[in-house]
């Protein structure tokens, strides 16, 4: 067996004994590593049980795909893989390849499994052991990728998420009811038992089309979830299925301190700019009216039609000026461009150090690319990962950063899942902003803080002044507090 921790091997023996099992383990702390060691008991199982030798389905983030393939390869040699190519024919070759049984362990991800899966209907597909990395890809109980992983025949399920709520408490309803279908029935009785609720009804005009005449009010109720409750029965329901052990905190009696203890600390500093007075103007406008005027004579209108829109301009002021200009359809193109306080803070930061390598974390593919220039224009080698990168690049990014070649990777948030590998030559993150998702953000935060780290990591947040970041910060702070008092069983994961 390959070597694992004493904590992880205790996780294989509970995920052995169930038929479906919810791992929500810290982020790295080796959650992949005790899949596969399950895995391979998992389907010799299901053999006594059936006759059937069938293969084992992994559905899980693209960005992901290196990461699991170079696992199998230390850990299960004895088992050929195939990784989804996401073109049409590379699907179209992945349902063969399933129908001839060419290989042992198949690798998707969740939008092509979405596609494939009227076709693994078709030809009755049949897997041993379905895994849902990163399972809060189907928190949304009514998204179309959630629907199809839920049709697809597995006779064992393996979830796979340190956050699987994603950034709602009462969206674990969704992966429950994927591994336990006949006792997790119903959405709404599981809200009315573990949900604290806000109803609110919102009436609003009801015409008819055709000939714009008022037909009187029409009222629509619905409920916001404000928090969580009888969290210890809750706890103590999904015990036998779920598992959670943290790196550095309480988790069990057995690991009062975590299972990662000997990790070096997390620490925060947040750094404050101030906008620069195009900037500020922007912002202010935005702010109050939902339009502002942008461009050397002020001429053209940088417009928010709806709130979320007006965060997101909002978010973009802050980071650098905003450009306006417009497709031949009339739609609003935003780009950034120069000058940024904050990415002035970040040339500052990395070139006080110049012996330290730095991760720069933003969730603006634009203010990413912006930052990179910014840094080779000074000399300071940096490479930008986005969800342009091809996936073969990927890897590249990680050997240059710890071969000394690049200092300074900039990293879109959302394209970082199944980044590995940096915290062996890195201890430093900034954030140029973050996300609107609490649990993202921690992802991002966990790239580096994780096994092989031997500093202390440093979080910078880089907020402007006078603006909605540190509101945003501390909202975000108190979002994933909301997730914590949900995953964190605080009690014996062996009971």
């Amino acid at each position: 067996m390959f070597a694992l921790r004493d904590y992880q091997k205790k996780d294989v023996e509970k995920s052995l004994k169930q038929i479906a099992i919810l791992n929500a383990n810290d982020m790295g702390s080796g959650k992949t590593i005790e899949a596969i060691e399950t895995f391979k008991t998992w389907r010799y199982d299901v053999l006594k049980e059936t006759g059937l030798w069938l293969p084992i389905l992994i559905v899980t983030p693209q960005n992901t795909f290196e990461s699991w393939a170079n696992k199998l390869n230390i850990q299960c040699t004895e088992w050929s893989y195939h990784i989804l190519d996401r073109t049409a024919l590379g699907r179209e070759a992945f349902v063969v390849n399933i129908a001839r049984f060419t290989h042992d362990i198949y690798i998707t991800n969740y939008e092509s499994m979405r596609v494939m899966q009227p076709n693994f209907e078709k030809f009755k597909f049949q897997f041993s052991i379905v895994c849902a990395d990163e399972v809060h890809a189907i928190s949304n109980r009514k998204a179309q990728q959630t629907a199809a992983l839920k049709k697809i025949k597995a006779h064992r399920k393996l979830a796979m998420s340190g956050t699987p709520t994603g950034s709602k408490p009462q969206n674990i309803w969704s992966i429950l009811n994927w591994l336990y279908p006949t006792y997790y029935t119903s959405y709404w009785r599981f809200i009315r038992q573990y949900c604290e609720v806000e109803s609110k009804t919102v009436r609003h005009k009801v015409m008819k089309l055709e000939q714009k005449e008022k037909q009187g009010a029409k009222a629509d109720s619905y409920v916001t979830v404000t928090g969580m409750k009888n969290m210890d029965l809750f706890h103590m329901e999904i015990a036998p299925f779920y598992i959670r052990h943290n790196k550095k905190s309480y988790c069990c009696p057995e690991h009062p301190n975590g299972v990662m203890e000997h990790l070096p600390d997390k620490s925060y500093e947040q750094l404050y700019v101030d906008l620069l007075p195009e900037q500020r103007r922007i912002y202010n406008e935005m702010h109050k009216n939902m339009v502002a005027w942008v461009g050397e004579q002020m001429e053209t209108p940088f417009i928010a039609k709806i709130a979320a829109v007006k965060l997101m301009r909002l978010m973009q002021t802050t980071l650098a000026t905003p450009v306006v200009t417009w497709d031949e359809d009339g739609n609003q193109l935003v780009n950034l461009t120069d000058p940024s306080p904050k990415i002035d803070l970040v040339k500052q930061l990395v070139t006080d150090d110049e012996t330290k390598n730095f991760i720069v974390y933003s969730n603006s593919k634009k203010a990413a690319y912006l930052c990179g220039k910014a840094l080779t224009n000074i000399g300071v080698s940096n490479r930008v990962l986005s969800g342009d990168t091809p996936r073969l690049e990927r890897q590249s990014f990680v050997s240059d950063f710890q071969s000394g070649r690049i200092r300074v990777i900039v990293a879109v948030i959302r394209a970082s899942e199944g980044f590995d590998g940096l915290q062996d030559v890195c201890d430093t993150i900034i954030f140029l902003n973050r996300e609107l998702s609490a649990f993202k953000n921690q992802q991002a935060e966990d790239r580096l803080h994780r096994e092989g780290q031997n500093n202390p990591v440093t979080i910078i947040d880089i907020l402007a002044r006078d603006t909605l970041d540190a509101e945003r910060l501390n909202i975000d702070n108190m979002s994933w507090q909301m997730l914590l008092d949900l995953l964190d069983a605080k009690r014996d994961n062996e009971k």
